[in-house]
């Protein structure tokens, strides 16, 4: 009887410390580097479905050619909002890209095509992420 006591109480006492841990974690800065660059836009008014899918690939290739890219994924929203969603292994590296990508004849067609008005840019340090 008395082991189960005292093996209760160790249990109780690790159960405290990983709750306490757990608050630690959460107040720590993130581990992650991963950034998210997120851009919102339309295409400019007389520019198909097609043109506008074939200007939104133009650029997959000179973003794969840069050092940090994990991946892309291109959205259309049922408004016409298109939303592009990439994903980088460091702040440095996405915007190092990005100043590429302002001096780059396919990347300045493809901003070109877009509505300058209706056109957002973020970058973003991960803080978290889920998965099923």
């Amino acid at each position: 009887m008395k082991h189960i006591l005292i093996l209760a109480s160790l249990l109780i006492g690790l159960a405290a410390c990983q709750s306490q841990k757990e608050k630690e974690m959460a107040q720590r800065p993130p581990a992650s580097t991963l950034v998210t660059e997120v851009a919102t836009y339309d295409f400019k008014p007389g520019i198909s479905e097609a043109d506008a899918l074939h200007y939104a690939r133009s650029v997959n290739e000179f973003l794969r050619s840069n050092p940090g890219f994990v991946q892309r994924t291109c959205s259309r929203t049922a408004n016409g909002k298109w939303i592009d969603v990439i994903l980088w292994e460091s702040m440095a590296l996405a915007e190092a890209a990005a100043e590429k990508a302002a001096q780059t004849e396919v990347c300045l067609t493809f901003f070109g095509k877009m509505e300058e008005k209706t056109s957002t840019y973020l970058l973003a340090q991960e803080q978290f992420k889920i998965s099923k």
